[in-house]
């Protein structure tokens, strides 16, 4: 956690100069973004739009939050950071929305390729606790009990083309994965790629 990369010490960072000292410098970073984006998020909640410094927190920063957290596997975190964005308190910078900036990251795609179960299955099962309108999504029940506004799909195309089945399914001792994103919650897997992996006893 973070506490270890704070209690680096200059005589530690001094025989490690790069990597140790980076490490630091990039949590005492983390710490300072959350931060302001929590403060963001609590001065939106108890004023709207009447907060006249309501300037939107950029979304490149809050990327590099998201990609710090995933990097170190802290599903809480990220599960937080997904629920602030959808409040509106993170702009969508170049994207026309926050749908577009959110696939951008490809989240998914990353959990897939850390082969992290406990990322994936966070991920898969996320429904936002509110501003799932600002995604055009529907926070309503589909036919059969499934959720309609599940936001990470097992079959969603990533920049290269590739879904996270196919990453997991390219990659050594991802059985794990494998099973965690054929059985998602929303029952979106395209059962002709498992019938064609089962034909090729894949």
């Amino acid at each position: 956690m973070l506490e270890s990369l704070l209690e680096i010490t200059d005589a530690e960072a001094a025989v490690d100069r790069t990597g140790k000292m980076e490490a630091k410098n990039q949590a005492m970073d983390f710490i300072h973004e959350v931060g302001w984006l929590l403060h963001g998020s609590q001065l939106k909640s108890r004023l709207g739009h009447l907060d006249p410094n309501s300037e939107p927190f950029s979304l490149r920063r809050f990327k590099w939050l998201m990609e710090f957290s995933m990097d170190h596997e802290w599903c809480a975190v990220v599960k937080k950071l997904l629920n602030v964005l959808l409040d509106g308190v993170v702009g969508s910078g170049e994207h026309p929305s926050l749908n577009l900036a959110l696939t951008e990251m490809g989240l998914l795609h990353r959990a897939v390729r850390k082969n992290c179960r406990p990322l994936v299955e966070l991920l898969l099962r996320f429904i936002p606790e509110k501003g799932s309108s600002r995604l055009g999504l529907e926070n309503e029940m589909a036919a059969g009990g499934i959720h309609e506004s599940f936001l990470f799909r097992p079959d969603a195309l990533g920049p290269s083309g590739l879904t996270p089945l196919h990453i997991a399914a390219g990659k050594d001792d991802s059985e794990d994965i494998l099973d965690a994103l054929t059985d998602d919650p929303g029952k979106v897997i395209p059962y002709s790629f498992i019938s064609e992996r089962s034909r090729k006893g894949t």
